[in-house]
C-alpha cells in the first residue's frame, strides 16, 4: 500500500441485535436506520366503538310524567221539557138547562154533526148559536174544542180565552179551557207557554 490507512467506502455499523450464532450482527447504515425508525415509532391504538347491549325485542319504555290537567266540573245540562203527546178529547156539546129552545136545537144538531165527524158543520151551527147568545161560555168552549181538533191552534186558544172571560166562577170550565190553551201551545212548540197555562188551572 502507498501509506496511510485506507477505509472501506462504506463502513459497516454494529447492531445490538443477535444473529443465529448469538454474535454481533453487522448491518449496513440503511438497514440500521430503518430498524431504528421502526423501533422508535409511537404505537397507535384502534379503539373499537362502545357497544350498548339491549334486548332486540324490547324498546325503551321511559316516558315523561304526564302533565296534570285541571278540568272544571262538568255542568249538568238542564232537563229538557218534554210534554206528553197532545191528546185531544172528542168535543162533547152539552146544552145548558137554561138554554132557549132555538139554542138547544142548534146545539143538538151540532152534537149530531160531531158524532158524524162533520166538524165543519158543527162549527157552523155553533157560530149561529153564539150569535144568539154571545156571552154563553159553553158555546165558546165548544167552538174552541172543534178548532183544536181542526188543528187551528191559534184560533182554539183565542176561543178558549173568550170562554174563560164569560165563565165567572165555573172553575171546571175554566180548567178545561186552560187545558185547551196548553194543548194549542204545545202543538206550536211553545212549551213554556203550555206550562204556564197549566199552572193557571
Amino acid at each position: 500500500m502507498d501509506g496511510g490507512i485506507s477505509f472501506p467506502e462504506e463502513a459497516p455499523s454494529v447492531s445490538y441485535g443477535y444473529g443465529a450464532n448469538n454474535g454481533p450482527k453487522v448491518q449496513n447504515e440503511n438497514d440500521f436506520l430503518a430498524t431504528t425508525q421502526a423501533s422508535t415509532a409511537e404505537p397507535t391504538f384502534s379503539a373499537a366503538p362502545p357497544v350498548y347491549h339491549q334486548s332486540p325485542d324490547r324498546e325503551s319504555t321511559w316516558s315523561p310524567a304526564p302533565t296534570p290537567v285541571t278540568t272544571a266540573p262538568a255542568q249538568q245540562p238542564q232537563a229538557a221539557y218534554n210534554p206528553a203527546p197532545v191528546q185531544q178529547p172528542a168535543p162533547a156539546i152539552k146544552p145548558k138547562t137554561e138554554d132557549s129552545t132555538p139554542i138547544r136545537a142548534l146545539l143538538n144538531e151540532a152534537n149530531a154533526a160531531v158524532n158524524n165527524n162533520d166538524l165543519t158543520k158543527a162549527a157552523s151551527l155553533l157560530n149561529r148559536a153564539v150569535r144568539i147568545e154571545p156571552t154563553n161560555e159553553s158555546i165558546w168552549f165548544d167552538l174552541a174544542q172543534i178548532s183544536l181538533h181542526q188543528k187551528e191552534y191559534a184560533k182554539a186558544e183565542q176561543l178558549a180565552s173568550k170562554s174563560i172571560s164569560f165563565a165567572g166562577n165555573n172553575q171546571e170550565l175554566i180548567r178545561n179551557n186552560w187545558e185547551i190553551i196548553a194543548l194549542s201551545r204545545e202543538a206550536r212548540h211553545d212549551y213554556n207557554g203550555a206550562r204556564a197555562a197549566r199552572e193557571n188551572k
